[in-house]
C-alpha cells in the first residue's frame, strides 16, 4: 500500500483490529486535541480567542479538569470568565438587573458550543473521507476493512453515507456489500 502523510494514521487505526477503527482514530484525535489545548496552543492567541468563543463541553471542560495542567486550564477559564463577562455585561456586570437576558442567551449559545468537539469534527470527518478513498484506491485496503471485528453503530452510517458521496457510483455497491458483511460478523 503507498501511504502519503494523510493516509499513515487511518491505516494505522485500521491494522490494530481492535475494535471500531473510527473509534480509535476519534480517541486518538480527542487526545491530541486536549494536549494541544492544554499545552502550548494555551498560549497562542488565536487559539484563545476562539476558546473563548466557543467554550467546552461538559465532556472536554471534564478531561481537561483531570489533565495535569491546572494552571494551563486556569487561565484558559479566567480568559473565558472575561468574555462572557464582556459579552453578557450590561453596565454593572454579568448579573446587574438588564443583564439577566443577555447573559442566558451568551450563555445558553456557549452551551451548545465546544472548540474540541468542532476540531475533532473537522479532522474526523476528513479521515473518514481518506477512508473512503484508500478503499477505492488501494486493494489491500479493502481486505483491511474486511479484517475489522467491527465498525460501531455510530460511525458505520457515518462511513456508508461519506462512501456514497465520494465512492465512484460504479464501486460503491461493492463498498457497501463489504461494509454490511463487517458488520454481520
Amino acid at each position: 500500500m503507498r501511504e502519503r502523510i494523510y493516509t499513515i494514521p487511518v491505516n494505522l487505526a485500521f491494522e490494530k483490529k481492535c475494535g471500531c477503527p473510527f473509534c480509535t482514530l476519534e480517541n486518538e484525535l480527542e487526545h491530541n486535541e486536549l494536549d494541544s489545548v492544554m499545552g502550548a496552543s494555551m498560549m497562542e492567541p488565536d487559539i484563545r480567542i476562539q476558546t473563548n468563543e466557543k467554550g467546552f463541553c461538559n465532556r472536554h471542560f471534564g478531561m481537561m479538569f483531570g489533565m495535569k495542567n491546572r494552571l494551563g486550564l486556569g487561565l484558559i477559564l479566567e480568559s473565558h470568565l472575561d468574555k462572557i463577562n464582556k459579552e453578557s455585561l450590561c453596565k454593572g456586570g454579568m448579573f446587574a438587573k438588564g443583564s439577566a437576558i443577555s447573559s442566558v442567551g451568551y450563555t445558553q449559545k456557549l452551551k451548545e458550543s465546544c472548540y474540541v468537539c468542532e476540531k475533532i469534527g473537522e479532522k474526523f470527518s476528513k479521515m473518514i473521507e481518506t477512508a473512503c478513498l484508500l478503499w477505492e484506491e488501494e486493494k489491500a485496503f479493502k481486505e483491511l476493512l474486511l479484517q475489522q471485528p467491527y465498525i460501531c453503530m455510530r460511525h458505520y452510517p457515518m462511513f456508508l453515507k461519506t462512501g456514497l458521496e465520494t465512492i465512484s457510483k460504479k464501486n460503491f455497491p461493492d463498498f457497501a456489500a463489504q461494509l454490511r458483511q463487517v458488520e454481520e460478523k
